[in-house]
């Protein structure tokens, strides 16, 4: 009879991680392997994306196809694995138990370990006696239900900058600035950083502020007054955040070789199933029974599109000319959307842009009026422009020795007029308001600043 393999499974919100121990030969048929710990094999993470089961299964397959005939016990952990572990009549091991066991493993001599994971974040202090394979935690916390302080918040943020995560260090270790974010609440932190983006805070800087707002929370809610006995081990998925390991050695004021980042920092969880007595076999058929063959694939529905839908407000568009035009520019700005629109002298849309803002409003204004720059070809003589205040901060951030801070002259439908700051709920509302001094649109306009199409 084959040997039997062991097995953890850590499920979480973000990830769903897998280590076994078996043969090296096995290893890497079915599933990638992020690496090998003598006989142990940790594959590469799956993306859970909300069907944490899915995820499993996928990974578990992948493991049956490696083991061949070998039965594989199994223990899972993780905030998503309790309704899994149940459906496939197997353990579930507590998270703390599991962690702790798993980053004894990696360093022996840890006694403080902090997690920071996508939903949830914890400190441990543990006593291991390495001879009597007996772990002890001492002391433990754990955050609530909020998402302030955990890794989600992170990559929503990053995704939304247009970032991975693990990019996120050298930008943050580059940085000549630090915003300030407010780490209380994940709402408010996301105004702070929308309102540093206005002020031209570079991303850089703004991720150092987000960072050091999540460890700050993380101290603040889950830490507290607790000493940190060394060695300090950071473990969780974040920890591939360079920003957030350094925020973290500044914050808790940890020497030069602390904390701790173990190689398999992801799967510490998983491991710590696989090294736990304890464990069922897992049966294949209730495995095909949790998540069908045909299942796997994506089930989610196609976007949804505005072919059947009547807009009611919408302006008609204006005829455009075949010769040189005049117009007004209009301009909004916010935290999710750009939006841009030519109008003519009557008040009728010429032209309109609806874009994501991607956390980066100067650049994608520029590339906007480069491309209706080449568009228009120098056909359009714009007569006025008058951009959304957030715009208008940032551009003087951005660029202070072009601005104008001295007051326009009063607006002139026949003068050609200057860019001056107005808030302004939509796009036309700005543009049928003319500020005063004629600017154009180049095809490439190398800083946001009064140019020509």
């Amino acid at each position: 009879m084959e040997k039997t393999v062991m097995a953890g499974l850590d499920v979480g919100s973000v990830y769903a991680k897998l280590a076994a121990k078996l043969p090296h030969s096995s290893a890497g048929r079915s599933l990638k392997v992020s690496g090998r710990q003598g006989d142990i094999v940790f594959y590469e993470p799956v993306a859970v994306k909300g069907r944490p089961r899915e995820a499993a299964v996928r990974l578990l397959r992948g493991l049956l196809d490696d083991a061949g005939d070998a039965p594989i016990l199994l223990q899972l952990t993780g905030s998503q694995a309790a309704l899994i572990a149940a459906q496939l009549s197997v353990p579930w091991v507590n998270e703390f138990k599991a962690t702790a066991r798993g980053c004894v493993e990696l360093v022996p001599d840890a006694r403080t370990i902090l997690e920071i994971g996508g939903d949830g974040t914890r400190f441990m202090q543990i006593d291991w006696e390495p001879a009597h394979a007996e772990l002890t935690i001492i002391d433990c916390n754990r955050n609530g239900d909020c998402a302030a302080g955990t890794g989600s918040f992170i990559d929503q943020q990053a995704a939304r900058m247009k970032y991975r995560v693990d990019n996120i260090g050298p930008l943050v270790r580059a940085a000549d600035g630090c915003a300030n974010i407010a780490g209380r609440c994940s709402v408010f932190a996301k105004s702070d950083m929308v309102h540093a983006q206005q002020r031209g805070y570079t991303p850089g800087a703004i991720f150092k502020g987000l960072c050091e707002a999540v460890v700050r929370n993380f101290k603040g809610t889950v830490v507290r007054d607790r000493q940190l006995l060394p060695r300090v081990v950071l473990a969780g998925g974040v920890a591939a955040n360079g920003g957030v390991v350094d925020a973290v050695r500044r914050i808790f004021q940890l020497g030069e070789d602390e904390p701790v980042v173990p190689e398999f920092f992801h799967h510490v969880g998983a491991l710590g199933c696989l090294l736990l007595n304890g464990g069922a076999l897992l049966d294949r058929r209730l495995l095909d029974a949790a998540v069908p063959a045909s299942a796997d694939g994506d089930s989610s529905r196609p976007p949804l599109s505005a072919e059947r839908v009547r807009f009611e407000n919408r302006r008609p568009s204006a005829s455009v000319p075949s010769d040189r035009f005049r117009a007004f520019l209009g301009i909004d700005v916010g935290s999710v959307s750009t939006n841009l629109v030519l109008i003519d002298e009557r008040g009728e849309v010429i032209d309109e842009v609806y874009t994501r803002t991607e956390g980066k409003p100067i650049q994608v204004v520029q590339r906007e009026l480069a491309a209706w720059g080449v568009k228009w070809g120098g056909r359009v003589e714009v007569l006025g422009v008058v951009r959304a205040e957030r715009l208008e901060r940032a551009t003087r951030r951005a660029d202070p020795v072009h601005h104008d801070p001295s007051p326009s002259p009063a607006p002139s439908s026949s003068k050609k007029c200057s860019a001056s700051a107005s808030r302004s709920p939509t796009a036309p509302a700005c543009a049928a308001r003319p500020s005063a001094e004629a600017i154009s649109i180049t095809a490439a306009p190398s800083a946001y600043r009064p140019s020509s199409v």
